[in-house]
């Protein structure tokens, strides 16, 4: 889901900004999907996210707080390339993905498998 993607739907861009840079209560943000992950390594990267999101700027962390932040959440390190990072975790997450795709491929050719096996035990197979 992108920010702000429901918005769209029914408002332009500019009127998103222009509800976004006016002050009211509470402040207008993106709303953060209930069907994320809640590992805490993301719940810490969403608590970062919405502290950024204080109106006060005084609050607000400041680019090194977050740096220090992401880099404890991550175990990205200063001296580590982000990028790289960034791109080994979402090839970790395609592999995961792709193993997880064939366990269910397997698991739905076992049903389909039984499935047949059921229907021809109750009408014979065709010629």
């Amino acid at each position: 889901m992108e920010p702000y993607e429901e918005e769209r739907e029914i408002s332009t861009i500019d009127e998103i900004i222009q509800k976004v840079k006016t002050s009211s209560s509470p402040p207008f943000r993106p709303k953060i999907p209930s069907t994320i992950d809640n590992s805490s390594s993301v719940m810490a990267i969403i608590n970062i996210m919405q502290e950024c999101w204080n109106e006060d700027n005084n609050v607000r962390p400041s680019f090194p707080s977050i740096k220090k932040k992401l880099s404890d959440v991550t175990g990205i390190s200063a001296s580590h390339n982000f990028l790289d990072a960034l791109l080994r975790r979402m090839e970790q997450y395609a592999n995961n993905l792709e193993d997880l795709v064939e366990e269910r491929t397997q698991a739905f050719l076992d049903e389909k498998r039984k499935s047949e096996e059921l229907l021809y035990e109750i009408l014979p197979r065709q010629g």
